[in-house]
């Protein structure tokens, strides 16, 4: 089985005879005529009934015909693909996210650039701390989304994206959260600290707004740092937009800490300096681009 005897088929079904299906495929009918009968027998099957003017297919014709037609619909996209490849046109895109970073500008762009670039997938990550900036910096990802000020390394070209809001939050039962005064670090020693762990490996370990002495409890994830935080088992700094509903609703409530209070900080998309990159990821930064402009 050839995928020249499917395309055969596959014309023949189109055209309604093997004569007008020849012609389509610029070829004699004779040699069409061949190929398929070559097909039917290797296959054990009646693939067309010839007792008609038009040419039609049996039973099993109809369902080897279904099949074929989607092995051909894949090997043309499959061809397609390959020609954009060859284009400069990137296999795949990855990016590193940072967990506190909303995801509904990434994915604004996407609907923008995907159905330009059909052929090209996109692979992300989500990390924390350190750890977007550490994939970038080692070629992981062609782009990290993260909090501004990470890049201390002055290798990266941040791109501004969008600014959000964060301060540490906790739930209204939980001790600290009692007191109307803001309070001092030396208090706040005395109750458990939710961090999240850096996801870098080779970087040195990064930390946000940490109480030094109080007892630190470290999860791998942003939103198992929200429950526990919503359970009472400690408190910890929380990006405003992953838990606004639990702040207007009054299940979380913003703590008054000296010199950790709510703060805002700009997320940047952030690519390495004088890389090349190719058509797909220079769309992208052109999306951005064109937004902070606006």
């Amino acid at each position: 089985m050839t995928l020249d005897q499917l395309n055969m088929v596959e014309k023949i079904v189109e055209t309604g005879s093997i004569l007008a299906a020849s012609k389509a495929l610029n070829m004699s009918q004779p040699a069409v005529s061949v190929a398929v009968k070559k097909l039917e027998e290797e296959l054990e099957l009646k693939i067309f009934t010839r007792e008609q003017y038009r040419t039609t297919l049996t039973p099993e014709g109809e369902a080897l015909y279904k099949k074929s037609k989607l092995i051909l619909s894949h090997v043309d996209s499959l061809q397609h693909m390959a020609e954009k490849i060859v284009k400069g046109e990137e296999a795949e895109i990855r990016i590193a996210i940072d967990i506190g970073c909303p995801f509904s500008p990434v994915f604004e762009a996407l609907k923008h650039i995907e159905q330009e670039f059909p052929h090209t997938g996109f692979n992300f990550s989500t990390e924390s701390l350190g750890g977007s900036f550490e994939k970038l910096m080692n070629g992981t990802v062609h782009f990290a989304l993260l909090p501004q000020g990470i890049d201390t390394y002055k290798q990266a070209e941040p791109l501004f994206v969008t600014k959000i809001d964060i301060g540490p939050v906790a739930a209204p039962f939980f001790p600290a959260a009692q007191t109307k005064s803001k309070l001092s670090r030396e208090e706040m020693r005395k109750y458990v600290q939710i961090l999240v762990k850096d996801t870098s490996v080779d970087l040195p370990k990064m930390d946000y707004a940490v109480v030094e002495g109080a007892r630190h409890w470290r999860v791998s994830d942003i939103f198992m740092k929200k429950q526990m935080i919503l359970s009472g088992l400690g408190w910890g700094g929380m990006p405003y937009h992953l838990v606004e509903e639990e702040l207007r609703d009054g299940r979380l409530i913003p703590l008054q800490i000296e010199d950790i209070e709510k703060s805002s900080c700009d997320m940047v998309l952030t690519r390495k300096r004088n890389q090349p990159i190719g058509p797909v990821a220079q769309k992208l930064w052109e999306y951005f681009l064109n937004k902070k402009q606006e």
